[in-house]
């Protein structure tokens, strides 16, 4: 044995070297990779929930016709997320038109629907730090996608995915902040409705509830308020 590591240069000193050496390594890399998996899955935890926010209407002409008001908003549910950063869930769209009369303030529901996403977010690691949660450069930004689609449910092994994605948009999370960012990447469906950009805030208790806020006046239905 001694003969044939000296005939090619190598001894059992110089493998003691190299297992001292590499050891630390192995157990840098597992310690990262471990801390890293365990950091990742708090951080998902963060961001299944629910979230809701104001947007611009899509029907600017009509308020303006109507000389009233459209309140419009969005309600968003994440009810799952694997390790990997995909997650499900649905939208409600709601826009609600509040016209003020000589005797009565009525409210008309003219736009209300459900679409069913799917999403990928990606983590990273950032150095810890205090960070102001409504600074945006102080906030932890997540990069990632959100695919709306007609259904979920399909047969996979006979359809694409792409067969049933209806639009799709580019996504930031902002941590400290619990909201989301959405910007719009592109439709596949001539019939889609939703606003191009919205920023929609995680629900957290009822002392800050966008939830509620944006239920009781995009979704109010139809109702007449007499004077």
């Amino acid at each position: 044995m001694v003969v044939l590591c000296c005939s090619i240069g190598f001894s059992l000193s110089d493998l003691n070297n190299i297992v001292g050496i590499s050891t630390p390594i192995i157990l840098l890399m597992w310690f990262y990779f471990s801390q890293r998996l365990n950091l990742s899955n708090k951080y998902f935890s963060e961001v299944v929930g629910n979230y809701a926010g104001f947007t611009e209407t899509l029907n600017l002409e009509l308020e303006k016709k109507e000389n009233g008001r459209i309140y419009s908003g969005i309600i968003m549910r994440i009810v799952d997320i694997d390790a990997n950063g995909y997650f499900k869930g649905e939208f409600q769209y709601g826009e609600n038109l509040t016209v003020t009369g000589t005797r009565a303030l009525e409210f008309h529901q003219i736009m209300e629907g459900v679409y069913t996403f799917l999403g990928k977010i990606d983590f990273q690691l950032y150095l810890k730090k205090n960070r102001h949660p409504y600074k945006v450069s102080d906030n932890r930004k997540y990069l990632g996608k959100l695919y709306i689609v007609d259904r979920l449910d399909y047969q996979y092994e006979k359809y694409d995915f792409e067969t049933y994605m209806k639009a799709e948009y580019d996504i930031i999370h902002f941590r400290e902040m619990k909201a989301i960012k959405f910007m719009f990447v592109k439709a596949n469906s001539e019939n889609f409705e939703l606003p191009k950009e919205f920023i929609l805030d995680r629900q957290i208790d009822l002392s800050f509830s966008p939830l509620e806020n944006v239920k009781s006046t995009a979704f109010k239905g139809d109702q007449t308020l007499e004077f």
